[in-house]
């Protein structure tokens, strides 16, 4: 698989997991408003993922109650 096409393949990703030794470190679902960015830097030794928001929802209104 080619550059293009894994990035055309990243569009239709709907859960996000970070494995480390001991199995499922970290396990996001993505809502139907996010979706998953990445950039290498530092010289291509940092990899950062984003989870990237579009809009708002009742779930960003439960969040608020709760940050206030």
């Amino acid at each position: 698989m080619n550059t293009e096409d894994e990035l055309k393949a990243m569009s239709n990703i709907n859960r996000l997991e970070v494995i480390d030794q001991t199995g499922r470190a970290y396990v996001h679902y993505f809502y139907y408003n996010e979706s998953v960015r990445y950039s290498l830097q530092d010289n291509n030794k940092t990899l950062k993922i984003f989870i990237d928001k579009v809009g708002r929802d009742a779930h960003d209104d439960l969040l608020e109650d709760y940050t206030e």
